[in-house]
């Protein structure tokens, strides 16, 4: 299966934005996420450990303030084709209400570029929806697209076939606590850390710094450890104000 290629473009201007680019461009960090959310069968279903990231942006340039999105490519274990995981990122105040709606146009985009790549194709990929969601009031919306639509529960109910429907995997930071995101063991340091960074980047606390300081000095271990120690510590200068970035960097050099 050829390729697929979003539009280009610079790196985000937000500092949450390049935090999840820099950090889920790595596809053994991105494979870790989706194994911690994906349903069961479906991870079963994919070979993750040979997910490749695609170059690229399907984000609609109005909403590029507050979102960012990264798509993948993964072997589907049975039958040699291949499938896409599309993950969007979305920040802000407010929860969008239409987001299955948003999903299905970004997905389109997707199958268009594909289906122009690969003109003699019978069958389209799979491509697989997840929503990264933090807001302070966390994910109160609908995650299924027949749930937005204008009609009665009594109709929808019995739609069925009749019209188009689907359902993506929600990863709402914002309900997620520090010790849920830290047990997620089969992730690395670094991306356990960003996590919790991307929820709480802003606002952590003195009692944090204890359990950030171990995963920093975990990350430091990592293969690429001391690159991804330099991105959360531009991350931090870039979102506080205060001395908590110094504290947390000599609560580590302690350990």
């Amino acid at each position: 299966m050829s390729q697929v290629h979003g539009s280009v473009r610079a790196m985000p201007a937000h500092p949450h934005d390049r935090l999840f680019r820099r950090t889920f461009s790595n596809p053994v960090h991105a494979a870790a996420e989706l194994r911690a959310v994906l349903p069961a069968a479906l991870v079963a279903a994919l070979d993750l450990g040979a997910l490749e990231t695609v170059p690229g942006s399907f984000v609609d340039p109005e909403l590029a303030e507050r979102q960012v999105d990264l798509l993948y490519t993964v072997p589907l274990r049975d039958g040699g084709e291949r499938a896409f995981v599309y993950v969007l990122f979305e920040h802000q105040s407010s929860v969008d209400r239409r987001m299955p709606a948003r999903l299905l146009v970004y997905m389109a985009g997707i199958w268009d570029r594909w289906m122009r790549e690969n003109p003699g194709a019978a069958k389209l990929p799979l491509v697989v929806p997840v929503v990264l969601h933090h807001s302070a009031t966390g994910w109160t919306a609908p995650t299924r697209f027949s749930e937005v639509l204008a009609v009665p529960d009594e109709l929808r109910a019995v739609l069925g076939d009749a019209t188009l429907d689907f359902e993506f995997t929600l990863d709402d930071l914002s309900h997620s606590t520090e010790q849920e995101l830290h047990g997620r063991a089969q992730m690395a340091a670094s991306a356990r850390l960003v996590l919790s960074l991307l929820r709480l980047g802003r606002t952590g606390q003195p009692e944090d710094i204890g359990r950030w300081a171990r995963l920093l000095l975990d990350t430091v271990r990592e293969p690429e450890g001391i690159r991804a120690f330099q991105t959360v510590l531009r991350y931090l200068a870039e979102v506080r104000d205060d001395d908590f970035t110094d504290v947390l960097v000599q609560a580590t050099n302690d350990r």
